[in-house]
C-alpha cells in the first residue's frame, strides 16, 4: 500500500486487469515522461512484487523494456498496474 499512497492513488478506482489485453506500448510514439527517475523507481518496486505476484511478470517485464526512455504511455500503464494491485491485494 506504500507504493500506492506514493502515487496518491489510495482514493483510486481499482482495475480488474493490469493491462488492456490489444493495448500495444510503443517505443516512440507520444509525449516523453518528465520524471524517467520516478518511473524507474516504480518499475523497480514492480519488479519487486513480482517474487509474490506472478500474475504481474509480463506487464511488468513489458514495462521494464521503456526504462532508458518513458513516455507518458508508459507511466499511465505503470498506474493501471497499481489500480490492478489495489483492487486485488492479496491474489
Amino acid at each position: 500500500m506504500d507504493i500506492l499512497h506514493e502515487c496518491g492513488l489510495l482514493g483510486c478506482k481499482p482495475s480488474d486487469f493490469p493491462m488492456d489485453q490489444n493495448h500495444k506500448l510503443a517505443l516512440a510514439d507520444g509525449p516523453a515522461y518528465d520524471d524517467p527517475t520516478r518511473y524507474r523507481r516504480l518499475v523497480g518496486r514492480l519488479l519487486y512484487l513480482t517474487i509474490t505476484r506472478p500474475e504481474l511478470s509480463y506487464v511488468v517485464h513489458t514495462l521494464s523494456q521503456f526504462l532508458q526512455h518513458p513516455l507518458q504511455e508508459h507511466y499511465d500503464a505503470v498506474l493501471r498496474v497499481l489500480r490492478y494491485i489495489k483492487g486485488n491485494p492479496s491474489q
